[in-house]
Formats: C-alpha cells, structure tokens, sequence
C-alpha cells in the first residue's frame, strides 16, 4: 500500500529538516560530552594519588588501577596500577575505611633519588624539610643488604620509607608511604 503526499508536498529526509538539524546536534553534542565525562571519571592521574584519598575514587578509575584480588583480606584491599609513573613506578595502594592508607612505589630499575623526593611529596602531602624526624642511619652501615631511609610527619602519623639499592645510595627502588 502507498501513500500518496498531497500536491505541493515534497518529501525532505529527516535530518534536512529545519526543525530537527539543531536538536539533533544538540543531542550528538550531550553525548561526546557524557563520554569524555566517564571516560575521565575512570581514569585517576598517578600524579593524583595521595595518601588519605577515598576508596571509591580509585575503585571508579579502572583505567588507571586494577583491583588486586590477593591484596584483599579482612577490610583492607589493594590496588595496582595499570601504568608507570615517568620515573617507571609502578603504584600499589592499601586501602582500609574507605580511603588509602598506603600508597606503595616501586621502581625496578632504580630512579633518581632527587626526583623521587618530588613524587613523595605529593604522594604524602608533606614537603620533605618539614619532617619531625628523619632516620638515615642504615644508609651508613657496610653490610645492609637493603638500606632505608626513613621521614615520619605530624608526629609520626604519617612515614616515608625510601629503599635504596645496597651499591647506589642514591637510586630508590621503593617508596612506601603510610598515614595511620
């Protein structure tokens, strides 16, 4: 069966309409922009890791981490990194009561000592002069396998452990940064 249009009448495609060209671009506009939305919500910046930041947030980002299913035990779970910092770390996290209470660095081949100061400071929140005590005394002894060095804050409620290789003090191969 055909319909036929009355005369005078001539048949458009939809989207040459007038009418239905703007809300159709309007429509393809609201939707890049709920995609460019999700897709920055599931991705955390390593660079914006901290010591304290909620559970949930790095839960969402599965771009960024994946959760560890052997890093979970009684409240506590863990989250691994999916990429590397510039420096070529790779980020564990602890996480307990809904927020990280340990943001873990791992660098296997090494990172510079000095650039890593940069990384822990953000990563604490606390610039590395402010420390209330500072423990180095591992560094000098001959025969530790592993030296650390040691930076506690806010009267020891946060700390900073540097892991050194044993015949390069100034080559950190982990970070270990924790809030009580």
């Amino acid at each position: 069966m055909y319909v036929s249009l009355p005369e005078g009448i001539v048949s458009k495609p939809v989207l040459q309409s007038k009418a239905l060209m703007p809300a159709a671009l309007v429509l393809i506009a609201i939707i890049a922009v709920a995609i460019f939305a999700w897709t920055q919500r599931s991705s955390l910046k390593l660079e914006a890791v901290r010591v304290g930041i909620p559970t949930a947030k790095v839960r969402a980002s599965y771009k960024t981490f994946s959760y560890n299913e052997l890093g979970h035990f009684a409240n506590k779970t863990q989250f691994e990194s999916c990429k590397q910092d510039a420096l070529g770390g790779s980020y564990s996290l602890h996480c307990r009561d809904g927020k990280v209470y340990a943001v873990e660095v791992n660098y296997p081949n090494g990172a510079d000592r000095a650039k890593v100061m940069d990384v822990v400071a953000k990563i604490s929140g606390h610039e590395m002069q402010t420390n209330d005590e500072h423990d180095d005394k591992e560094l000098s002894l001959k025969d530790c396998d592993k030296p650390s060095e040691y930076f506690y804050f806010d009267k020891g409620k946060t700390g900073v452990e540097l892991d050194f290789a044993r015949d390069n003090k100034q080559q950190v191969n982990r970070v270990y940064c924790w809030s009580t």
